[in-house]
């Protein structure tokens, strides 16, 4: 349910100010992004449950680890984190500039969504037109154009998903069906690392943003989608010291 929690390195709780952690949750904001139109918004939750999984450390270890970080020195933890910037959608074409730099970008994800005449629950909905089939997306980093082709067909797009997402070549599937991929459940994805499932293997966007070219969206404004997501998934470092905890992107 939430990123920071999905890591190779536990949150040393025992280190943190106050000595816990707070995890806040928004579950919606309206019944569309989790009911479709057809369907009934007479439903509450109760008796909401945080399921923890917990690590106990030796208490001579936590000790040292204390003296440590008391002493001036501080404690590193690589994690990986999500970036979501909207767009609006004005036309069959647009540039896109991600504007925030990542020490390592990983991949990127991008969506569509059309307000207009959509019965479907928005959290599970990646809009594309009929008449967008011929989608086109290159991605550029400074002077490199990510990947080296335009990626311009719905088998290009899905095969790039695949690669991203890890699961090509492999015994895993995806729940998202070749003909389902390019109607409604549509996602344009690009893998930056030079070493899949390696740290500190991706791109870096300081002094030079990622931008996305992207046409061929649709034909008309009837069609087009009206807003674009564009998903990061970058690393991030914390530094956990006597003087609190920062984070690095």
């Amino acid at each position: 349910a939430l990123g920071l929690c999905n890591q190779r390195n536990y949150i040393p709780t025992a280190f943190v100010s106050g000595g816990g952690v707070v995890i806040e949750l928004l579950l919606t904001n309206t019944a569309a992004e989790v009911c479709d139109s057809t369907g009934s918004t007479d439903w509450q939750l109760s008796d909401a449950k945080l399921l923890v999984d917990v690590v106990n450390c030796d208490p001579g270890f936590l000790t040292s680890m204390s003296k440590h970080l008391l002493g001036g020195g501080s404690l590193t933890l690589n994690t990986k984190c999500y970036n979501t910037v909207l767009y609006s959608v004005g036309g069959p074409t647009m540039t896109l500039q991600h504007v925030r730099a990542f020490t390592r970008l990983n991949s990127f994800f991008l969506t569509f969504f059309k307000s207009e005449g959509n019965a479907s629950k928005l959290c599970n909905t990646f809009y594309l037109s009929t008449q967008g089939q011929g989608l086109s997306v290159q991605a550029q980093i400074g002077e490199r154009q990510i990947p080296d082709n335009r990626t311009d067909n719905m088998a290009q797009h899905f095969h790039r998903l695949l690669h991203t997402i890890g699961v090509a070549n492999s015994a895993t599937t995806i729940n998202i069906t070749r003909g389902a991929y390019g109607s409604d459940s549509f996602i344009s994805a690009t893998d930056c690392e030079a070493v899949p499932e390696a740290h500190a293997s991706g791109m870096s966007t300081h002094n030079a943003p990622l931008v996305l070219d992207v046409q061929n969206m649709g034909a008309t404004s009837t069609d087009l989608p009206t807003t674009a997501y564009l998903l990061c998934f970058h690393e991030c470092l914390v530094e956990i010291s006597q003087d609190g905890v920062s984070v690095a992107i």
